[in-house]
């Protein structure tokens, strides 16, 4: 159902084979979203509601939740406030009629980063609670959280005390403490020459991992403090047992996903690969999910007490066996309301994070100007907790993402006063912080080949986190920057809702030409922008001026490699909902170049697309096809064996990749590995140039 291009509605079925459930959207005559109304799965229907201003800013979102046709009404009001360019400065909440609080206030620095977030006032922004600082690096990369309740200092290539600099953007110390000024803890970590965490320990609070690998990044050994080493074995990628310090064994179905695992469980799984049942001897767990795999319910019984938990757009509900199910917890953008069901009051709580989106300490407020601590936790380089203070009722803790301890257990020599804790739940997997691996294959797996579908974070967990289970992503020390280049603002770790880049026309140089020269030589022929227009072409979009092209994650993505090099200039304006089907329009000249003497079809010019370069740019000189890559970010055999047949119908009997500047981090060591060894990457001979606009070249006889 369409109204001028608009998503008017959609039906959504569960996997239990019961009534789907529907939702209907509402716009002003601007396009602007302005209503949805849908049902859920308790049996009532959710609205939220936004007004805007006159620019497009969301003023105010209102959700207005109940559970039955009957049933009372939760309602959630947010406000939000901008500043005179469009940030996003104060948030407003208000439940039930209970007074407005100012939930957060933020403030930016002169480049646009975000330097200082101050939460909770509960007389119109006069005191707040607690306020969390933020600083960065020359380059823009976190360098400091401070406040009262935990602070974190994080070194790159200058450690203070014997850890190893690292100068490629890796953390080599992390000093920390739960307070203002003091940092009594240090993380010290180590990588391998693929980037991949060897170690990681702290002093003061003691924390320490070791770890080893495979050629496929699946850990071989882990030492977890100074307790007895784990040791992995494995068929293929799969690990099929555990022996040492953590025992257990593995089986896995047709799809790769575990059926058995350490914990004794035995899981079936959904058409998504969703874990539907789990169950051993005393405990069985079972799991509602919509069609589009959001988790709508889980039932567990463990020892005979059975619980059940409910999820509804932000909202949870427990129950306690033959009780009646009551709302517990709204989750907001700082943390989540709790509820009194006593009287129906809400008490707000307030999380404190590291880098990485870690729960470090979780605050409810203590009077108009302090808070107390509830809840203090600290981990292990790979996600294992070490409580510190437990007793808030959080469970939303590594990278922010729900433990399930219904999942927990399994079988140990590392004596009574160790405890196995849970899997998280990322959205499409279920990650064991015990082990630092998934159960589950990536279902991006086929973005790269080189590492294990069930490796976590590319192994490096300090950098990188998974937001949803599907592929991993830096952490937050590279999101939300805000930089500045050719003097327009580039925002970065937001949707994008209207981005306009305008360029100025050349003739006289190709794209083959220019993206093999200095960045900053291309200034004489790219102005304002223009080499965004070979990262939108890049990804089968439309090029030409006032063309429009779609909202794809991989466009946005390609916008940030460019600015992040400093290619021209991108003005980017942060929505603030996700936005699923959106127009974005370009701006741009088309570039005037003679170097394409390339015939490719649709199918493999959508190949060479994905792997990064554009088929009129590929010149074949006496059989010899040379490729030149714009930015190479993902390689797959699929698309490889497109390409080569493409280039031997155009009559090349060999081909020549020049790598350009590579922007997946999986990728760089694999080539790397291969340099070293002296081996071939996917069927190429591999030579490392030294150059870091063109860092690797590639070649292969067809």
């Amino acid at each position: 159902m369409l109204t001028q291009t608009l998503p008017t509605g959609n039906v959504v079925y569960k996997d239990d084979g019961t009534a789907p459930l529907l939702t209907v959207s509402y716009y002003d005559d601007r396009g602007r979203m302005i209503q949805v109304a849908s049902q859920n799965h308790l049996g009532g229907t959710d609205y939220v509601t936004n007004t805007y201003s006159f620019i497009g800013e969301v003023l105010t979102s209102k959700h207005d939740h109940k559970a039955s046709p009957s049933g009372a009404v939760t309602s959630v009001l947010t406000s939000y406030t901008y500043d005179h360019v469009g940030r996003l400065v104060d948030t407003r909440k208000a439940i039930n009629g209970q007074s407005e609080v100012v939930q957060s206030r933020l403030v930016y620095n002169e480049i646009g980063q975000v330097k200082q977030k101050k939460l909770h006032s509960g007389d119109n922004g006069t005191n707040f609670i607690t306020q969390v600082d933020y600083s960065y690096n020359e380059r823009g990369w976190s360098s400091g959280i401070v406040s009262p309740h935990f602070t974190e200092v994080l070194k790159y290539n200058d450690p203070m005390a014997t850890a190893t600099p690292q100068y490629n953007g890796n953390i080599s110390e992390q000093h920390w403490g739960h307070g203002t000024t003091a940092t009594p803890n240090v993380f010290r970590y180590g990588d391998d020459t693929l980037y991949r965490l060897t170690s990681g320990s702290s002093t003061g609070t003691a924390m320490s991992e070791v770890l080893s690998y495979d050629n496929m990044g699946n850990i071989l050994t882990l030492k977890r403090d100074n307790a007895t080493t784990t040791s992995y074995a494995y068929t293929g990628n799969r690990l099929t047992g555990l022996s040492g310090g953590m025992t257990g064994s593995y089986t896995y179905d047709a799809n790769g996903n575990a059926k058995t695992d350490r914990t004794g469980m035995a899981f079936t799984y959904n058409h998504l690969n969703l874990p539907k049942t789990a169950t051993k001897t005393g405990a069985s767990v079972s799991y509602l999910y919509d069609a589009a795999g959001s988790k709508l319910r889980r039932i567990a019984t463990i020892g005979g007490s059975t619980t059940q938990r409910d999820y509804v757009a932000g909202i949870e509900y427990s129950k306690l066996g033959s009780a009646a199910s009551s709302l517990e917890m709204v989750h907001t953008e700082e943390g989540y309301l709790q509820r009194n069901p006593t009287d129906n009051i809400y008490s707000y709580r307030y999380n404190v994070t590291d880098h990485l989106g870690n729960v470090r300490a979780t605050l409810q407020p203590n009077g108009v100007a302090s808070a107390t601590v509830i809840q203090k936790d600290d981990y292990y380089p790979f996600g294992k907790r070490k409580g510190i203070l437990t007793s808030g009722i959080n469970n939303y803790l590594y990278n922010g993402k729900e433990r399930l301890d219904e999942l927990a257990g399994g079988s140990h020599t590392f004596g009574s006063s160790y405890t196995l804790e849970g899997q998280y739940n990322y959205g499409a997997r279920l990650y064991d912080a015990e082990i630092g691996r998934w159960n589950v294959v990536d279902p991006l797996s086929e973005r790269d080949g080189s590492f294990s579908p069930y490796a976590y974070a590319f192994n490096s967990p300090i950098m990188f986190i998974d937001p949803d289970g599907r592929w991993p992503e830096w952490g937050n020390l590279w999101n939300n920057i805000s930089s500045w280049f050719g003097g327009k603002e580039t925002y970065f770790g937001a949707n994008i809702e209207e981005v306009v880049v305008t360029a100025s026309s050349f003739t006289d140089r190709s794209w083959a030409y220019l993206q093999n020269v200095n960045w900053h030589q291309q200034w004489e022929y790219f102005q304002d922008g223009t080499p965004i227009w070979g990262q939108s072409r890049r990804f089968g979009q439309a090029a030409n001026n006032g063309d429009i092209v779609g909202a794809s994650a991989a466009m946005l993505n390609s916008f940030a490699e460019a600015a992040s090099l400093g290619m021209g200039t991108l003005w980017a304006k942060p929505a603030q909902f996700a936005l699923t089907s959106r127009s974005i329009p370009i701006v741009t000249n088309t570039v005037n170049g003679n170097s394409g003497k390339v015939i490719f079809d649709k199918i493999a010019t959508a190949a060479a697309h994905r792997l990064g370069f554009f088929p009129e740019e590929v010149v074949i000189q006496n059989g010899i096809a040379e490729i030149p890559i714009t930015y190479m970010t993902s390689v797959k055999f699929s698309d490889i064996t497109l390409i080569f047949n493409a280039l031997k119908t155009n009559g090349a009997t060999s081909v020549t990749i020049n790598t350009g500047p590579i922007v997946n981090h999986g990728i760089t060591p694999r080539l790397l590995n291969a340099v070293k060894k002296g081996v071939e990457f996917m069927g190429f001979k591999v030579t490392q140039t030294g150059n870091p606009n063109n860092m690797f070249m590639l070649s292969k006889e067809l």
